[in-house]
């Protein structure tokens, strides 16, 4: 079909104008220089408007022009077999042509006409003065191909387009592996070559891991025209870890991590680009899978329904300190959760202890250094919220629990979400169905202002984080163990977690709120909404402050601060207080502050003295 069109200089000049104006306001496309426009305008006659007349691409690229709004040229090519890499070259030489140039290759019907869309440019690459260059991978067959405006409102009579349009057959020997069914078997430690060669293109591997096993992945590259990225799934597509190198057209890839998995069998390994939008078919790429030992005797344990038991029989939390238990075990991978749990009787209220610590010997002072910068344990018992039911771990990302202030999340986290005025849960659903509540959580911290803290002062202090948490009535404790920023591993470093259970001797609590860190914003006047009243004995009626008056209690555990209250023993008159106290030794620093209702700090009645050991008085 011929198609032409002409104009005077009237009509010219109208059609211009609407042009820009669908331009704008539909495909966003710049404007011109004034020049473009020329008075009298005739498009170039083709014969290709419709796929019925299809021009055949050769060897040699093709010319055309769009022109008028609308117009499409129709190409037929066909792909030989052997064949099913196909490279496209489409641009318009001129960088302020009004055109956004872009093309379609249709599979055909029964009946020759253009069917399924199986290749396009992605719409972010098609702009004014794009020349595109892309592959495809395309089956062997004969196909239809379009070459149009983006927006189907731009022409362009005076600069031509080029189309050079080419197939080969891929360079990737493993192909086809596009999925889980055709996927390539990898034999661990055996490196693995192959190529992101056209959009789309996903490259899967399978490898079967024995018992006990983690994987070790490594993908390396030189600079392609992509963004290599690296995933593990589950037999059946679920993520497990990705990775990938954003700067692939910039730097060579070098990608190389520790996975810890969720048991043994069959996993799948893929290789692609990180949004299928680019590929290389140029640069090779090399993958090597190994599964190795997992020296962690507890994996799986990476969520509560594996978790590891410390105990086959409930911990009593009696009179005294219960047997420690222990356990081994590593941060195999960025990201690894262990989970223990330990079964519990008696504990309301009880304390538990639990200190975490990695195994450094062998290490110089400098390596030391150098493995707490990558990997700082961390420790944190999660508490059942009896509020908040659950059957999968995203019902709780937040808890059954209004909040306005962290303080009205005290002892379930003390994180209060803004905008949803809830407290944030552990993101975990717990055997039983009830949501897990971070109740404290501490880590390891080397804080740069202190002498021990300096590089050059020797080794650094033990990689250890310890806690002291209350345990309300409960049947278990869960304990997590993980790499505080969870972006560290350490497979071949083993740590020990410790934990024992005793009741709570503090006959007087609960004097305070359950904090697991107390923040600034905080009022005093909130803090004291637990305190418990003591007797002010007056010494002039001969009620001195003798043995058995007083009033006893124990700092059990991490932020817990004993808050009592008493009337003022002589009313809008001026007397003496007096104050007597005896603390025993050991490695809690004692303080003790008097408060004004309302006010601020008054006097500090007894200064910590700072010491490993507090001296009794």
């Amino acid at each position: 079909m011929i198609r032409k069109f002409t104009a005077d200089t009237r009509s010219l000049l109208l059609v211009a104008f609407l042009a820009l104006n669908v331009g704008v306001s539909c495909s966003s496309k710049e404007e011109g220089p004034a020049d473009v426009e020329p008075t009298e305008r005739e498009c170039e006659e083709d014969e290709q408007g419709e796929p019925a007349s299809a021009a055949a691409l050769t060897a040699e690229p093709s010319t055309g022009y769009v022109c008028p709004v609308e117009d499409q040229d129709w190409y037929s090519l066909t792909i030989p077999a052997g064949d099913q890499l196909v490279s496209v070259s489409l641009g318009i030489d001129v960088p302020l042509s009004p055109v956004e140039i872009t093309y379609a290759i249709f599979s055909k019907n029964a009946s020759g006409e253009p069917d399924a869309a199986v290749a396009q440019p992605p719409p972010n690459s098609v702009k004014i003065g794009a020349q595109l260059s892309l592959a495809h991978c395309i089956p062997p067959g004969d196909y239809l191909m379009v070459v149009r405006d983006q927006g189907d409102d731009g022409f362009d009579n005076r600069n031509a387009y080029s189309l050079a349009v080419t197939s080969q057959p891929d360079p990737d020997m493993s192909e086809p592996n596009a999925d889980a069914a055709t996927a390539t078997a990898l034999t661990s430690g055996t490196p693995q070559t192959g190529y992101v060669a056209c959009r789309q293109d996903e490259d899967y591997y399978t490898i079967t891991v024995p018992d006990d096993n983690r994987l070790s992945v490594t993908l390396t590259s030189p600079i392609a025209q992509y963004e290599p990225r690296v995933q593990v799934l589950t037999a059946t597509g679920e993520l497990i870890r990705a990775e990938e190198n954003p700067r692939g057209p910039m730097e060579a890839t070098d990608i190389s991590f520790s996975q810890v998995l969720p048991g043994a069998g069959q996993y799948l390994i893929v290789v692609s680009d990180n949004d299928n939008e680019n590929a290389d078919p140029s640069v090779p790429y090399t993958l090597t899978v190994d599964t190795i030992l997992d020296i962690d005797p507890n994996e799986p344990n990476d969520s509560p329904a594996t978790a590891t038991p410390l105990s086959g029989t409930p911990a009593a939390c009696g009179a005294n300190w219960s047997q420690t238990f222990t356990s081994t075990g590593t941060i195999g991978s960025e990201g690894d959760d262990d989970w223990f749990q330990l079964p519990v009787t008696g504990c309301n209220p009880g304390i538990v202890e639990a200190t975490v610590e990695f195994d450094t010997a062998g290490l110089s002072a400098q390596q030391q250094w150098e493995f707490n910068t990558q990997v700082q344990a961390a420790v944190t018992v999660v508490r059942a919220h009896q509020q908040s039911a659950c059957a999968e771990d995203n019902d709780c990302t937040t808890l059954v629990a209004a909040c306005e202030s962290p303080l009205d999340c005290a002892g379930i986290g003390d994180v209060c979400l803004p905008g949803q005025e809830l407290c944030a849960g552990a993101v975990v659903c717990l055997p039983g169905g009830l949501c897990g509540a971070n109740q404290m959580q501490r880590s390891y911290r080397c804080p740069p202002t202190s002498p021990e803290c300096q590089p050059g002062n020797g080794a650094p202090p033990a990689n250890v984080a310890s806690l002291a948490a209350p345990i309300f009535n409960t049947s278990a404790t869960w304990i997590r163990v993980t790499d505080f920023q969870g972006n560290g591993s350490a497979p071949e470093r083993t740590y020990t977690l410790t934990v024992r259970v005793r009741g709570e001797t503090d006959t007087n609590e609960p004097s305070n709120l359950p904090l697991g860190e107390i923040l600034p914003q905080y009022e005093r006047g909130d803090l004291f909404s637990a305190a418990r009243p003591i007797t002010v004995r007056d010494c002039t009626a001969g009620d001195c402050c003798g043995a058995g008056n007083g009033i006893s209690g124990t700092i059990s555990y991490d932020n817990d601060v004993d808050y009592y209250t008493y009337p003022h023993p002589c009313p809008g008159q001026d007397c003496t207080l007096r104050m007597v106290w005896s603390t025993e030794a050991g490695p809690v620093d004692i303080g003790i502050n008097v408060y004004r209702a309302g006010g601020g700090s008054w006097v500090p009645a007894r200064e910590p003295n700072q010491q490993e050991n507090q001296a009794a008085d």
